[in-house]
């Protein structure tokens, strides 16, 4: 996706070098259940510029975007939905033990699996 961006604005020097290039950052929130199948409950990603010259008009247009209640934090989002899903497993009398995997940088997979 972050790929596809970068394709309608243009590729450019930066984009030859990994640190610069932007990135597309996926959060996941799954069960993991006891045949380890896996049940997904939330996914959301954010597409992050990572250009050195226009940090500046991004970080201007995410500020606007925010101050407008138009732009939420993926990541902050994907920490609320999690709090949310433990509390409703703790309101049940479930125990639930999170894992962590991760399948590179920013991409972060929250599972849980649930126990009575």
């Amino acid at each position: 996706m972050a790929a596809l961006q970068d394709w309608f604005r243009g590729w450019d020097l930066w984009d030859f070098f990994g640190r610069y290039r932007d990135a597309m950052n996926w959060y996941h929130i799954a069960l993991v259940l006891t045949g380890c199948e896996l049940v997904p409950l939330f996914v959301v990603g954010q597409y992050e510029p990572r250009e050195p010259f226009i940090r500046w008009w991004s970080d201007l247009q995410i500020h606007a975007l925010h101050r407008l209640g138009l732009y939420q934090d993926a990541e902050r989002l994907a920490v609320e939905v999690l709090v949310r899903i433990q509390g409703e497993f703790r309101e049940s009398g479930k125990e639930l033990n999170l894992v962590r995997g991760a399948s590179g940088r920013g991409q972060q997979q929250g599972a849980g699996e649930a126990r009575s």
